[in-house]
């Protein structure tokens, strides 16, 4: 008894553990027992048993499962899931196909006494959208909506960026690259966008407009633009339009400070700098001559630009009782250019004059080319522009005939030949811009040749200014005076007032390094300050003007080729610190006084000082007896007016000795302690050649005058002349001044000029 109620409770709990889990029959840890209980049942009856059909439908899925045959009661483990159902999960089996999941897959199963189908019950699985960002590039990728967790390998890419390598997909903007290009990425349980992470290619760099307060027109505070490393970067003409509330990107400030063009040695950002704008306001007022507007062919055409982001209807009032031209758009995203035109041919005037005006927030105002141009051209007398206007676009006045006066309120910027006159090379006749007066008031940038042939009597440039191009005011002829603000930050100036015939005075600002050619053929001009700053002036800079004193700055480092030449004043004192002097630097000048080029000067060109109006002029040149210095060549004859190619040297006299310190100092040596030698010195053949010597054992008269750093000496009057009695070929005459022990003081030896 005892043994029947163990083997019950047995065949209890297998039972039992086959109907745990909530219901759902899964796999019993007992071995499958189907075949030994069918060869049980065949044992105990000679019959055979009754085998019933289980059955598997893919409810949906695709794919087969074969049916199955077992005894009733049979005790199996359900075979593996072998049908599939695209972007589904399978759960399970159930007894029909909209039942509730009756078995687990491989679960444990007792053969009923009828036939059985288990139905396939799915799940449809959870799916989300990968997006992909050009970020910056240029182009589209279709998004891809997949299943959790399915793995996938990602598309390649398809975007461009201009000047750049695509690197791989990043999970935000800035991030790190995460995936390759079509690496294998798996669906994460959520929305994902991949960026594209992008690399600048070699020479180029990536420059940064920051709307600040405000956006763009996309909705966007920053955008960003690939430019050439170390090119001219135009700021105003490429920048975007930004808006904040009612007040627009009139410009953009690198570091605080307005610019309008920068040379690009770095990845710049620059900052929107705003104004209130209205669409109403006048932005110009043009009068023009209505004899010359009649009698030049009664069309007129202006252009003007509206800046991106306002939405506006520009007005124009003709002044001859028309009805008012309206200019509308319906984009506004960008800039938009507007050239209109109109007829005069009907107009009676009473007054000798026209006045147009011109409503609405517009940045510049130009006349094209074209017919109505030239009426503009040949009879426009005067402008006024207003706060909306600050930009004098290229050549938008040049060669205009009758324009004298043009008043502005907030200019900032005037491109190339704004204001030019023009001389014609092939007939030499020159046509003068008439423009006698302009505001720099706000101006931060003038453009190549903006008032070059242009009737300006005065300029004044202010602090603003951080740009001026290459010839801004050349052969301007009635230029008197120009000027800069002492804190004007500009550092190098190009050919600014070339043949600016009357200028007589140029107050250069206190900022100023290089100076290139500015002032040629200024042959009035009298007066100009070079600031400490100054470092290199280059070639031509002064060349044939009217300077009767010349004041060179400490620490100025070089002197160009004819820098100076025709320079009328007759002393010049070179600072210590400078290196160079390129040839013909002082050629034609009035020097008289003794000159010292210091010990520091490496290089000099020839004829330096040739062809002069003086004849007492002196050189002082540092010179070693035994070695020549680095730079002191066969050109030097000329620079030191000691022979020359065609000349031979037969007679030194007014001779003189100067002494000086180092330190600055006048330098106090009795003479009868100093023993001096005057030798020539052969380039070709390095060989030297005693001339004159003064000691115990010669009687001789030479003069030792004491000098000053500042180039002055004191008085003296006794000369040496000595006869060489033999012509010399082209070299140098050098002096050695010893002292007692008959050692050459290394700073003490000069080469002087013969008469």
């Amino acid at each position: 008894m005892k043994k029947s109620i163990l083997i019950s409770l047995i065949i209890t709990s297998m039972f039992l553990s086959g109907c745990s889990n909530g219901g759902k029959k899964e796999s019993s840890p007992v071995p499958d027992t189907s075949t030994s209980e069918s060869e049980h049942s065949e044992s105990q009856s000679s019959e055979p048993a009754q085998l019933f059909t289980l059955s598997f439908d893919a409810n949906g899925g695709t794919g087969e499962m074969d049916p199955m045959q077992f005894a009733e009661d049979s005790r199996i483990k359900l075979p593996a899931m072998a049908f599939t159902y695209a972007e589904h999960s399978f759960e399970g089996w159930a007894l029909s196909a909209l039942g509730e999941v009756e078995y687990e897959d491989e679960a444990g199963f007792v053969v009923p006494d009828h036939d059985v189908t288990l139905f396939a019950k799915w799940a449809e699985v959870q799916k989300h959208t990968l997006t992909f960002d050009g970020n910056g590039g240029a182009g589209s990728m279709e998004p891809l909506t997949k299943a959790v967790g399915s793995e996938f390998a990602l598309p390649a890419n398809s975007f461009t960026y201009y000047r750049h390598s695509f690197v791989g997909w990043a999970l935000s903007e800035e991030g790190e690259v995460a995936y390759a290009n079509e690496a294998s990425f798996t669906m994460p349980d959520e929305d994902t966008t991949l960026y594209a992470i992008w690399e600048i290619e070699s020479g180029y760099l990536e420059v940064t407009f920051d709307a600040g307060e405000g956006e763009f027109a996309n909705g966007k505070k920053i955008e960003k633009q690939i430019r050439l490393q170390g090119g001219a970067f135009d700021v105003y003409y490429f920048a975007p339009t930004a808006k904040y509330n009612n007040k627009v990107s009139i410009g953009w400030a690198l570091n605080g400070q307005e610019v309008y063009s920068v040379i690009l040695n770095e990845a710049y950002t620059f900052t929107a700098i705003y104004e209130e704008y209205d669409v109403e306001q006048l932005a110009a007022e043009l009068v023009f001559d209505y004899s010359a507007l009649s009698t030049n062919g009664n069309s007129l055409d202006l252009s003007f630009t509206i800046s991106a982001g306002i939405e506006q209807v520009a007005q124009i009032d003709w002044g001859d009782n028309s009805e008012l031209t309206e200019i509308s758009r319906t984009d506004n995203s960008s800039r938009y250019d507007v050239r209109v035109s109109h007829d005069y041919s009907e107009f009676t005037s009473s007054s000798e004059a026209v006045t147009v005006k011109i409503y609405g927030w517009i940045n510049d105002l130009y006349c094209p080319q074209g017919e109505g141009a030239y009426t503009a051209k040949a009879s426009l007398v005067s402008v006024k522009t207003y706060d909306s206007i600050t930009r004098i676009p290229y050549s938008a006045f040049r060669n205009f005939m009758l324009l004298k006066s043009f008043e502005n309120t907030n200019v900032r910027l005037i491109e190339a030949y704004a204001f030019a006159g023009t001389w014609e090379s092939s007939t030499d006749t020159t046509t003068m811009n008439p423009i006698e007066s302009f505001d720099f008031s706000h101006v931060v940038s003038i453009g190549q040749r903006a008032f070059s042939y242009s009737s300006l009597k005065e300029v004044n440039l202010p602090k603003t200014i951080t740009e001026i191009g290459n010839c801004a005011f050349d052969h301007s002829y009635d230029l008197l005076t120009a000027t800069f603000a002492s804190d004007c930050p500009m550092k190098i100036l190009n050919e600014t007032f070339i043949g600016c015939t009357s200028l007589k005075s140029l107050q250069l600002p206190n900022t100023v390094e290089e100076l290139n050619n500015v002032c040629q053929g200024c042959n009035a001009l009298e007066t100009v300050n070079i600031p400490e700053t100054v470092k290199i002036i280059g070639s031509y800079c002064f060349n044939r003007c009217n300077l009767h004193t010349l004041e060179l700055p400490n620490g100025l480092e070089e002197i160009g080729y004819s820098a100076f030449a025709g320079l009328k004043a007759t002393s010049l004192y070179i600072p210590l610190s400078v290196k160079v002097i390129y040839s013909f630097a002082f050629t034609g000048s009035n020097i008289a006084n003794c000159v010292v080029i210091p010990n520091g000067v490496k290089t000099m060109g020839e004829c330096v000082f040739s062809d002069g109006n003086s004849d007492s002029l002196r050189l002082a040149v540092p010179f070693s007896s035994d070695n020549v210095p680095e730079g002191f060549n066969e050109k030097w004859n000329y620079a030191t007016r000691i022979g020359s190619s065609t000349e031979t040297l037969n007679t030194l006299y007014d001779y003189k000795i100067f002494i000086r310190s180092t330190e600055g100092q006048t330098l106090r040596v009795p003479a009868r302690s100093l023993a001096v030698l005057v030798y020539y010195y052969n380039p070709s053949d390095k060989s030297t050649e005693i001339l004159v010597r003064r000691g115990n054992d010669v009687t001789a008269t030479i003069q030792i005058g004491l000098l000053k750093m500042d180039g002055s000496t004191q008085s003296a009057t006794n000369t040496l002349t000595y006869n060489l009695g033999k012509p010399l070929a082209r070299g140098y005459l050098v002096i050695a001044i010893m002292n007692s022990a008959g050692t050459v003081p290394a700073t003490i030896g000069f080469l002087v000029r013969y008469s």
